[in-house]
């Protein structure tokens, strides 16, 4: 069986807490905000599913209609579905991906900008940073109301703790540029005096 992908991820871990057909899924996923982690579609899901039920990983459980809606066939976890899933998510946890970071990339370039050009593309980023961090929020608070288990939205700690760690470090690198602490092209950039 091939490595699972984040989507393939989530639809498991979704049918691993009940029985559910994909577009209830994706709904759950959306009530969730886990589409800021995957791209998401009604149909994505469904692709995903039938892929995972032909690794066996779910299984049909049933086929229903409500009033003029389409047949819906609900999907239930396997055990290789959970053991997978287990795998999957400790691989995801335990070991570095070496995945790429525009953001790092951005800054290793960064001395190819002109101070005043590179003061501004991070008082930009701070300010997208900043925007994250209200957004991680929101989506706690809107967790909280609704009830679900802490375990299930660690992500979105997490993505709060990422939010603040860039805020602080991005406001510190941009008062060293205005107090001409941080070297650019030998003169310093015209800041708060």
């Amino acid at each position: 069986m091939p490595q699972l992908t984040p989507l393939a991820c989530m639809a498991l871990g979704l049918l691993a807490e009940a029985p559910a057909h994909p577009y209830e899924m994706y709904r759950t996923m959306l009530r969730r905000h886990d589409d800021r982690l995957v791209k998401v579609s009604p149909g994505t899901l469904y692709h995903q599913v039938g892929r995972l039920a032909e690794y066996g990983l779910v299984r049909e459980r049933g086929t229903e209609r409500a009033g003029n809606r389409p047949e819906r066939t609900t999907y239930a976890i396997t055990s290789a579905g959970r053991e997978a899933l287990r795998a999957e998510v400790r691989r995801l946890i335990a070991e570095p991906t070496g995945e790429r970071s525009d953001f790092r990339v951005g800054l290793a370039e960064i001395g190819h900008l002109s101070a005043p050009a590179a003061r501004a593309a991070l008082a930009d980023r701070l300010a997208s940073a900043r925007a994250e961090r209200e957004e991680a929020r929101a989506a706690i608070r809107g967790i909280e109301r609704v009830g679900l288990a802490e375990r299930h939205w660690l992500d979105h700690t997490y993505g709060l703790a990422v939010a603040e760690a860039q805020i602080a470090w991005l406001a510190g690198v941009l008062e060293r540029l205005d107090a001409g602490s941080l070297a650019w092209e030998g003169s310093r950039i015209a800041g708060p005096s």
